[in-house]
């Protein structure tokens, strides 16, 4: 026999559910904010640098180089500090 649930009960089960998926996986509300701009300009970096590499110009190369190495050190930055944020501690 299938249970009919009233509107109150059905409303109370979802007012103690998390609003977004992310409330549950990170840490802080802002959370996904964060790394996902961190993540943004990484990935934008790396591309950015990487045409610059094939730019005919040594400065935009130079420049090029040094905004790819930077990026290079975020990415390990942004992977170590957000498995930190998004992983929650069980003990």
């Amino acid at each position: 026999m299938l249970a009919i649930q009233t509107p109150e009960v059905y409303k109370e089960k979802l007012l103690q559910r998390p609003a977004i998926m992310t409330t549950s996986i990170f840490k802080e509300p802002l959370g996904l904010r964060y790394n996902g701009a961190a993540l943004l300009y990484v990935v934008v970096a790396y591309v950015a640098g990487l045409a610059g590499l094939f730019h005919p110009a040594r400065v935009i190369k130079v420049v090029a180089v040094l905004l790819l190495a930077h990026s290079v050190i975020e990415d390990m930055r942004l992977r170590r500090f957000s498995s930190g944020a998004t992983f929650r501690r069980t003990t």
